[in-house]
C-alpha cells in the first residue's frame, strides 16, 4: 500500500491487489477513523431520526441485513472489498455499512435533516480550454466527515484502476476510472426507500465497469434505501444524469451535450418529484447562479472552475453573487474529474491556492 501525505489538504492512499486484499489494506489504514465514524454515525442516526430511540445495535444490524445480499448480487467485488475492510479493521460488516449508507439511512429512517449541499456541473469538450469533457462536484458534507475524507486509488488485479474521493475508504463521492468513466452524485432525501442497495454502491460501481453502457445500465439496479442524482461521464463525452429514489429511476434528457449540465439537490424529473420528502433550502437558487456562470463561460479551465466556488482569487460574477456555502465556510470540497486524462483534481476549503492533482 502506498500512502502519500496529502494533495490539497486531502490524504491520498493507494491500494493494490484483489478486492479482498485491497479491502484489508484499507481496513488497516483507516481502522481508527472507521471506529470513530461508526460511533459518530450511529449517534447521529439516533439523534436526528424519528425512530432514533429504538436504534440499538441489534436493530441496526437487522435493518442492514438486506444490504449484504443486495451488494453481493449487484457487484461481488464490492462485497469482497467490504469483507476485507471488516477483517482489516476488526469491525463488523454492519458497522462499515452504517458509514457507507449514512445518507440513504437518513431517508430510510424518515430524518427531517436536509441533504448535504452539493453542486454538479458536466462540461462538454467545446466549453473546456483543453477540449476535454469534465465533471465537477462541489460538496459540503456534515462536519463529522471532514477530517475523514481521503482519495483512494485502487489498482485491482482484474479490473480498471480508479481514484475516488471517499469517507475513510467508504461512501465514494466522486471519482474516475481507467476505463475513462467519471461518476458523482447529488444527495436527495426520498420517502420511498426500500431495503436493498445504497446510492454509494451505485456510484462506487461506476468505477468497476468496463464501459459507459454497462455503468449506465447498472444505475437502474434496485431497490434502494435512499435516493440521489447520479452522474456518469465518459472520456469521449457521453454523459447521463439519472435521478433515483427507493423504487423509481428516471434518466434526464440532454438535448444539447455541448452545453453545461447542472444539478443540485432537488429533483428535475416529474416522476421523481413526488418521491422527494425534503429539499435543501438553497438548491434551486444555487442551480440558477451556477448555470449563469457556466453558460456564460468559454475556454473554461481549472482556475475558472475554482473561482465559481470561492476557491481562487478570481472575481465573482458581474452581479456580485458568489456560490460559497452558508454556514461552515471550510466545509466546501471541490472535485474535478477528467475521464479522458484519467485524473482527479481535489481541494478542501476555500481561499487562495490551487487544486491538487491525483493521476491513475
Amino acid at each position: 500500500m502506498d500512502d502519500l501525505d496529502s494533495v490539497a489538504g486531502i490524504p491520498v492512499v493507494t491500494v493494490r491487489g484483489t478486492p479482498r486484499s485491497m479491502g484489508e489494506q484499507l481496513g488497516r489504514r483507516f481502522r481508527a477513523q472507521l471506529m470513530s465514524l461508526t460511533a459518530l454515525v450511529a449517534d447521529r442516526l439516533r439523534t436526528i431520526t424519528p425512530q432514533g430511540n429504538n436504534l440499538d445495535r441489534q436493530t441496526l444490524a437487522r435493518m442492514l441485513e438486506p444490504a449484504f445480499l443486495a451488494i453481493n448480487r449487484f457487484m461481488p467485488s464490492l462485497w469482497m472489498e467490504l469483507e476485507g475492510m471488516s477483517l482489516g479493521s476488526g469491525l463488523p460488516m454492519e458497522a462499515l455499512l452504517l458509514i457507507h449508507g449514512y445518507p440513504d439511512l437518513l431517508s430510510h429512517l424518515g430524518s427531517r435533516m436536509p441533504p448535504a449541499s452539493s453542486s454538479y456541473v458536466g462540461l462538454g469538450a467545446r466549453q473546456v480550454h483543453e477540449e476535454r469533457p469534465l465533471m465537477v462536484l462541489a460538496w459540503s458534507p456534515e462536519p463529522i466527515f471532514l477530517s475523514h475524507l481521503a482519495v483512494v486509488r485502487r489498482v485491482p488485479s482484474n479490473a480498471p484502476a480508479s481514484a475516488a474521493l471517499t469517507v475513510a475508504g467508504l461512501q465514494s463521492v466522486a471519482g474516475v476510472s481507467e476505463a475513462r468513466i467519471a461518476g458523482s452524485c447529488n444527495e436527495m432525501r426520498v420517502n420511498d426507500g426500500a431495503s436493498g442497495l445504497f446510492i454509494s454502491h451505485l456510484v462506487a460501481g461506476l468505477f468497476h465497469v468496463p464501459d459507459f453502457a454497462t455503468g449506465l445500465h447498472n444505475l437502474s439496479s434496485s431497490p434502494r434505501f435512499g435516493g440521489g442524482a447520479v452522474h456518469i461521464l465518459s472520456g469521449d463525452g457521453r454523459r447521463c444524469s439519472v435521478e433515483i429514489s427507493g423504487k423509481v429511476t428516471a434518466r434526464l434528457g440532454d438535448p444539447d451535450p455541448s452545453m453545461p449540465r447542472i444539478h443540485t439537490n432537488h429533483p428535475i424529473a416529474d416522476e421523481i418529484v413526488p418521491c422527494v420528502s425534503l429539499m435543501e433550502d438553497d438548491s434551486r437558487d444555487r442551480l440558477g447562479r451556477l448555470a449563469r456562470q457556466a453558460v456564460a463561460n468559454q475556454a473554461i479551465d481549472l482556475h475558472a472552475i475554482a473561482a465559481w466556488f470561492g476557491i481562487d482569487d478570481m472575481p465573482n460574477d458581474e452581479d456580485g453573487e458568489d456560490l460559497q456555502p452558508q454556514g461552515i465556510s471550510d466545509a466546501r470540497v471541490l472535485v474535478v474529474a477528467d475521464p479522458q486524462k484519467k485524473c482527479l483534481w481535489v481541494r478542501l476549503g476555500e481561499g487562495r491556492g490551487g487544486l491538487g492533482e491525483v493521476r491513475l
